[in-house]
């Protein structure tokens, strides 16, 4: 079973590697600009990153502890 479950894979690969030889670079790169514009108005319609890690403590504000 192992060693038919990597046979596909490399199969799989294979047949993406010759597909990729097929398509020329023009189409590729447009297709990263679109992918990037996408990612990119994705992230603006979430609205802003929520911060992780410790708040620091500022001079006013009193331990929670």
């Amino acid at each position: 079973v192992r060693g038919r479950e990597r046979y596909e894979l490399l199969k799989k690969i294979n047949h993406a590697l010759e597909v990729q030889d097929l398509v020329p670079d023009t189409v590729i790169e447009a297709y990263r600009k679109q992918q990037k514009h996408r990612l990119k108005a994705a992230q603006d319609k979430d609205g802003p990153e929520i911060k992780k890690g410790k708040k620091l403590l500022v001079k006013d504000e009193r331990d929670s502890d």
